[in-house]
């Protein structure tokens, strides 16, 4: 409040006052003269004057955390999404402003695929497998927070194969003007069930059939490879790696007859899945090696060299043209073409499609025992290298040449040469 001077008739004067917005959109303002009615006048009903002034909102809602409610769903059954959106700002969030929210699973790359489209963020490439959208309102107070569910009574077939590809969950916050536009976005490992994704994958088989092949073909060959996919599993589960290993060549053998697109990417996401499902590291390397041999009876040219260690140790393997590929200081390095690195937690998993003379170096993160695999073309086992102690400073290296038939393995244990 402020003091008016005495004023003769018809004049006037202004007074000026600083007023903090604790609110956003349309605010009322009020100016009250003589408020106390200390002061007689023979009109008391004009004292009084109200105007609405728009306060701009800031924009200050967060989503702070995105979850699903299993972490491996099977296909037909509910799904649920829940993002938290949380009020960051110092004043309560206006109910007149209407907010959007997408949920999206997402396959992100840094190379793309054939379904993918253009470049996106920092020369990324997206595609969108399964969205969802929803508005809402809120009067969210400062420091609040909302959870809003999405809801799927039933993830469906189609395009739930390409599920198997979702490597993001994203969550995309915004207004009607875009004057709020935020992205959220959480890295998943897998959406569906393991043998679901391969009953997936195997559906992707049958729609990836050329379009001369009648449809009745392509229906029967994908119920089929799902049928060949839940026989690898139970094989898995009752320990027969030989005869999963005869499954999974099968099924390759499959795609590759009907002229699948990039055979080699499927077969890499397959072994992903399928060691992502094992239970045992020994096991995962037994299934590997069998599956080679499989593949070596219906294509023998076919050539493959796997590399494996359960330890903590980072392991780097070099090709003749000195490229390389392993897991160094956590971080994944691939410079082969036609090769792939796999980890699950200590356990690593390196396969290149290829033979030729290579370069093993260890380098252990920790202290143990480290037992390291090495399967090479032509070869009727596995050279392993068991039992190793390690301490914090060991190193070792292999040298697969032929100065070196038996692949013997050279270990300075306290790295001191």
């Amino acid at each position: 409040s402020d003091s008016v001077p005495a004023l003769s008739t018809g004049s006037t004067s202004t007074q000026s006052f600083t007023w903090t917005a604790n609110k956003c959109g349309n605010v009322q303002v009020k100016a009250a003269a003589d408020a106390t009615n200390a002061v007689d006048e023979s009109n008391e009903g004009n004292n009084e004057k109200t105007k609405t002034v728009s306060v701009a909102c800031q924009m200050d809602l967060n989503i702070i955390d995105i979850s699903t409610s299993r972490a491996f769903p099977e296909l037909g059954e509910r799904l649920w999404v829940y993002v938290t959106v949380k009020n960051t700002g110092t004043t309560a969030i206006d109910t007149n402003t209407k907010f959007n929210l997408d949920v999206s699973f997402v396959d992100k790359v840094s190379v793309p695929r054939i379904h993918t489209g253009p470049a996106q963020r920092n020369g990324e490439y997206t595609f969108d497998i399964l969205t969802k959208t929803s508005d809402f309102n809120t009067n969210l107070a400062p420091g609040d927070s909302g959870k809003y569910t999405f809801f799927w009574e039933k993830i469906p077939d189609d395009p739930a194969y390409q599920l198997i590809l979702a490597n993001t969950i994203r969550a995309h916050l915004y207004t009607d003007d875009y004057t709020l536009d935020q992205i959220y976005e959480e890295t998943i490992l897998m959406n569906l069930n393991p043998k679901s994704q391969l009953r997936c994958l195997a559906m992707s088989i049958a729609i990836k059939f050329p379009q001369t092949a009648p449809y009745i073909e392509a229906t029967e060959k994908g119920i089929s490879a799902t049928e060949d996919f839940v026989n690898l599993f139970d094989a898995l589960d009752k320990n027969e790696y030989d005869k999963a290993a005869k499954s999974f060549s099968d099924l390759l053998k499959m795609m590759v007859e009907q002229t699948i697109d990039d055979p080699l990417t499927s077969l890499i996401d397959m072994i992903k899945m399928i060691l992502e499902y094992g239970k045992c590291f020994v096991e995962n390397v037994i299934f590997l090696w069998n599956c080679i041999g499989h593949i070596q009876e219906w294509c023998p040219d076919f050539r493959a060299t796997v590399f494996a260690s359960e330890c903590p140790v980072d392991i780097i393997v070099t090709n003749e043209q000195g490229q390389k590929i392993g897991c160094s200081q956590g971080q994944i390095i691939n410079e082969i073409e036609n090769a792939d690195i796999f980890v699950k937690e200590d356990n690593k998993y390196i396969i290149i499609f290829d033979d030729g003379d290579f370069d093993v170096e260890l380098t252990s993160t920790g202290k143990g025992e480290a037992d390291i695999y090495v399967g090479l073309p032509n070869q009727e086992g596995i050279f392993e290298y068991a039992d190793i102690p390690i301490s914090q400073n060991t190193k070792a290296k292999i040298n697969i040449n032929k100065s070196n038939p038996n692949n013997l393995m050279d270990i300075d244990y306290n790295g001191d040469g």
